[in-house]
């Protein structure tokens, strides 16, 4: 079992690339998993609409306090790593917590308190950085959640718009990614096919 890593800020073609991961390997005989943060909530089954679903999650995300979101998040990230089934030739972790603790150091939570519960999270084969400029995700996206945009409670001062929230994210995560030097980084920017090559070649 290969277990591998899909790191980028929102909009920087992590579902893209993994989608196309996937069938590519399926075709080829392997057996694939996808776990991201939603699996962790594979519980509610009485909400079968991805997007009510979400809209649910959203509601915890903006009015719970930073520090107790961040639990919550880590929380969801630990519970999806359970639904990893460990026949599969290769799993991949969708966003994986340094999407997720980046988007909190950008809402003002301490950095150590994700870096105390990082040790708890499975040990991955390869950890994959797809580093996109603020720009073209800005202009991939036409939908973007409240969170994504920094509506959600701040420890500190809050940024004022969606686009200072984005850049504040991509700087935390650059920062963040340098910290492990195992991470291979990528130019998400390139075309998608580009994108998709390299990555194949990583794993």
């Amino acid at each position: 079992m290969k277990l591998v890593a899909i790191v980028g800020a929102d909009a920087s073609g992590k579902d893209t690339q993994i989608a196309k991961l996937k069938a590519h390997l399926e075709a080829l005989g392997k057996r694939v998993q996808v776990i991201s943060i939603w699996d962790s909530l594979a519980e509610f089954v009485s909400i079968s609409d991805k997007k009510i679903l979400k809209q649910t999650v959203e509601t915890f995300l903006l009015n719970f306090e930073a520090e107790a979101r961040s639990f919550f998040l880590l929380s969801c990230l630990r519970n999806s790593e359970s639904k990893i089934k460990t026949d599969c030739d290769y799993i991949f972790l969708n966003g994986f917590f340094h999407k997720y603790w980046a988007s909190e150091i950008s809402y003002g939570v301490d950095s150590t308190l994700w870096e105390n519960n990082t040790p708890f999270f499975r040990k991955t084969d390869s950890v994959i950085y797809l580093r996109t400029s603020v720009e073209i995700c800005l202009k991939r996206k036409e939908e973007w959640s409240n969170y994504e945009q920094g509506k959600g409670k701040f420890k500190g001062e809050a940024l004022s718009s969606k686009e200072d929230f984005q850049k504040k994210l991509h700087s935390q995560l650059d920062l963040l990614m340098k910290q492990y030097p195992e991470v291979k980084a990528i130019n998400g920017d390139q075309h998608p096919e580009n994108v998709f090559n390299e990555i194949l070649a990583l794993i």
